[in-house]
């Protein structure tokens, strides 16, 4: 009897592994500006759940001290925007020598504090702000904003 030899393929061939890596380059260039997105509205939700959590730390400190408190907003295009929120020792309502710093902080690339109304934000010592106000915050690169409402009674919501 004739034995045939069977030859085994091992492995790929070049041109499977091309077509599957074309496959691959595909579907990559399509989910590419949905993986982007992603990550600028991400930014732009965490900066805004920051700012709110700054403002619930302002409060809750002002009434568990027993103290004025107050949050600094520094808007722009071109630093981005910072805030900083500070124990008012001396009553000035601004941040100065004397004055405990609690927490400060700039905002993420590519996410803008465009506005706050007002641009100093008070809490008393109850836990009331000064005046109702709000932050909005922007992301340029996927022309989305958020805003932070602060209201009279001290509660605060992102929009």
């Amino acid at each position: 009897m004739n034995e045939q030899k069977t030859q085994m393929n091992d492995g790929f061939t070049l041109i499977e592994l091309m077509i599957v890596f074309a496959i691959i380059a595909i579907i990559s260039t399509i989910a590419m500006p949905n993986i982007r997105l992603m990550i600028n509205n991400s930014r732009l939700n965490e900066a805004a759940r920051d700012i709110q959590g700054v403002i619930q730390l302002a409060r809750s400190t002002a009434i568990r001290r027993n103290i004025n408190v107050g949050i600094n907003f520094t808007t722009g295009i071109g630093n981005n925007g910072t805030y900083v929120c500070y124990v008012d020792n001396d009553a000035s309502w601004a941040f100065s020598i004397g004055d405990l710093l609690i927490r400060d902080g700039t905002m993420p690339n590519n996410v803008n504090l465009i506005q706050a109304s007002p641009l100093s934000m008070r809490f008393t010592s109850r836990g009331i702000p000064a005046y109702s106000g709000f932050i909005r915050l922007e992301n340029a690169t996927v022309s989305r904003s958020r805003r932070i409402d602060v209201f009279a009674t001290g509660y605060s919501r992102i929009q």
